[in-house]
């Protein structure tokens, strides 16, 4: 029976898909649960992304509101959490429906379940009961009980489209416990990284209830440190970093770590921005996925939805020529990665770059 759930074999140093090694390769779309104006997006959006990631040859799309999904009337967790309150039923369509769209494309999803940053998906500041303040979310037992529930509730949910939860979805292939939770910025209300208790408490919580789930650990910035240990979790099995700086010893000092491990290692941002050095540095050193930022789609009648955080690429003919570029970069650093078998852990990176190498 072929077997479609990814799964990771740290003896061969690789995801897998039924049995051979598989790169999880692709791009953020992080508005799919919702977009930055509240409203959801359409089927024909949704559509529209996981056609262009299987046109592109991409495997993979990361995507925030998919999961993280809180603090507004629209969102899975409308307000502060109660122990009654149910989810908000009306928000899980956007979200049934790109799962539904995985399935039917073959392009996998990357979910995160929370953010650090008080933008407009929510943060675990959402978690926190009235007089709990955000800095106190690590520690706090009732903070993190109402997360667990949440996260009860998601790998819980029943697909109406297809009749699988998500904990049993193989179109999930990897569950990030939350965006850049390591990352101390202030001017975004994130001031306080995660400690090794409370990941390791949160991944094992995850793994008992969907033990198929992989789990993506966003700590970022601080990974590796002492009060993260992020190393020693034994239920993680990757790590996600993010460059908007073309950073190669931050990248090579997480590769090494992470492959002492046993775990993977996934570049789950970076700048569309950057030029075709950075792509041929990521192949050469055969990491196990990465997704650019990011990827935007069109109105009904073809126009852009707008949107300007000087990354944002759309699939269009329209002349911009930073678009094209970026459009370009991002296709043929995909069919390298496909036909040359990089990002597949048991091929030494010596080989790697030099199949990557070949234009």
């Amino acid at each position: 029976m072929y077997d479609r759930r990814i799964r990771w074999n740290a003896s061969r140093n690789c995801f897998e898909r039924n049995g051979a090694a598989f790169p999880l390769i692709g791009f953020n779309a992080y508005w799919m649960g919702i977009h930055e104006t509240f409203s959801y997006p359409t089927l024909e959006q949704t559509h529209e992304m996981f056609s262009l990631a299987a046109k592109l040859g991409a495997t993979a799309i990361r995507s925030h509101t998919l999961g993280c999904s809180s603090g507004h009337a629209k969102m899975l967790r409308p307000s502060i959490p109660r122990s009654n309150e149910a989810l908000n039923e009306c928000a899980w369509a956007p979200i049934d429906a790109a799962f539904k769209t995985a399935q039917e494309t073959g392009v996998y999803i990357v979910a995160n379940l929370t953010d650090s940053y008080a933008w407009y998906n929510g943060s675990y500041v959402h978690f926190c009961p009235e007089g709990v303040p955000k800095n106190s979310f690590w520690e706090s037992r009732d903070a993190r009980d109402a997360f667990k529930r949440y996260i009860y509730e998601y790998l819980n949910h029943v697909n109406p489209f297809t009749g699988v939860a998500i904990k049993d979805c193989p179109e999930l292939a990897l569950l990030e416990l939350g965006n850049e939770l390591g990352n101390f910025r202030p001017e975004a209300t994130s001031v306080t990284t995660p400690t090794f208790e409370w990941l390791d408490e949160i991944s094992k919580y995850i793994k008992s209830i969907a033990p198929d789930v992989l789990i993506l650990n966003g700590t970022d910035e601080c990974l590796g440190s002492d009060r993260s240990n992020d190393f020693a979790l034994a239920a993680v099995d990757a790590h996600s970093v993010h460059f908007y700086e073309m950073d190669y010893k931050r990248l090579d000092n997480a590769i090494r770590s992470a492959r002492k491990a046993g775990k993977g290692v996934i570049v789950g941002e970076y700048s569309s921005t950057f030029p075709e050095s950075w792509y041929r540095a990521l192949e050469r050193r055969n990491i196990h996925g990465d997704m650019v930022w990011s990827f935007y789609p069109h109105e009904r009648d073809g126009t852009r939805v707008p949107h300007d955080d000087g990354f944002t690429v759309w699939d269009d003919v329209q002349p911009d020529v930073d678009n094209s570029r970026r459009l370009c970069l991002f296709e043929a650093h995909v069919k390298r990665v496909r036909d040359n078998d990089c990002y597949m852990g048991s091929i030494s990176p010596a080989s790697c770059i030099n199949g990557c190498e070949i234009s």
